[in-house]
């Protein structure tokens, strides 16, 4: 066995993003014979490789309105996109059940493990803005999505990109904030990532939160990757809205205003066209 970094970041951000094996894999190493490496540099090579899989399917028009260009560095999304999309679909532990998981806590796991099966299998239920939409400070955007009778799950994710924190003070990298917030049709509000994260377990994390999205709530100043993860969801209009809460640094440099930009992404829903 080996070791591998994990969470949370010195500001309490959640890290690492996404999960995977840190020991005991095997590749070839020889015409006859296979060794083994673990640790980060374990699992982070097998996490690019499964974003290699999503950058094929992309480009491969797997995505609804995505794709299809002449090559697959012609058209790939954009990385806060592919991140919103695996992490969006990723397989989440159930450290709650306890048994050999029972340490998988939100601070090892992050937002679970990489799984490109989940991607191909939602394709043609989910909504993405690819960096298409931009906000500025203070401003909101509100996306009407439509969730059909019998639905699973409704999962939305928002990432953003944000400028480099000072390394001085530790206790909060974050400098602009984009924040993510759900509605329900019979307005239920749910903030993006409450409940599903241990704020009370110090550096080490701990048990306490949830795979799945506690109501109410307020906005998370913390994380520039916000999540709402719901078990059978209430079919009908669904409102997701993303607000500008914080932007004092330009990270849309096409524009000379202030503002920024950020990848949406909505499964559980009638997948609707990408803005023009």
């Amino acid at each position: 066995t080996s070791t591998a970094s994990t969470g949370y970041g010195s500001d309490m951000r959640i890290k690492p993003d996404l999960t995977h094996f840190y020991d005991n894999i095997y590749t070839t190493y020889s015409s006859t014979g296979y060794g083994q490496f673990g640790g980060t540099s374990g699992a982070t090579p097998c996490t690019v490789g499964h974003f290699g899989l999503l950058m094929q399917m992309w480009h491969a028009g797997v995505f609804p309105g995505f794709g299809g260009g002449a090559s697959v560095f012609a058209d790939r999304p954009k990385s806060t996109t592919a991140k919103a999309l695996m992490i969006n679909n990723a397989y989440r532990y159930n450290w709650k059940a306890g048994g050999s998981n029972a340490n998988m806590w939100r601070n090892r796991q992050g937002w679970g493990m990489a799984h490109p099966g989940n991607l191909y299998t939602n394709r043609n239920k989910l909504f993405i803005i690819n960096e298409t939409d931009i906000i500025k400070p203070l401003e909101k955007r509100t996306y009407e999505l439509t969730v059909p009778p019998g639905e699973p799950e409704f999962a939305a994710t928002l990432v953003y990109i944000d400028v480099q924190g000072n390394p001085a003070v530790q206790t909060q990298h974050r400098v602009n904030d984009l924040s993510l917030r759900v509605i329900s049709p019979s307005q239920v509000s749910y903030w993006g990532n409450n409940g599903m994260w241990d704020t009370n377990s110090g550096q080490q994390g701990g048990p306490d939160g949830d795979n799945w999205t506690a109501p109410g709530g307020s906005r998370d100043v913390k994380n520039t990757t916000e999540n709402v993860f719901l078990q059978n969801p209430e079919a009908g209009k669904w409102q997701v809205i993303i607000s500008g809460d914080e932007i004092t640094k330009d990270t849309h440099v096409e524009t000379p205003a202030l503002d920024a930009d950020y990848a949406l992404v909505v499964r559980g829903v009638i997948a609707a066209a990408p803005p023009c």
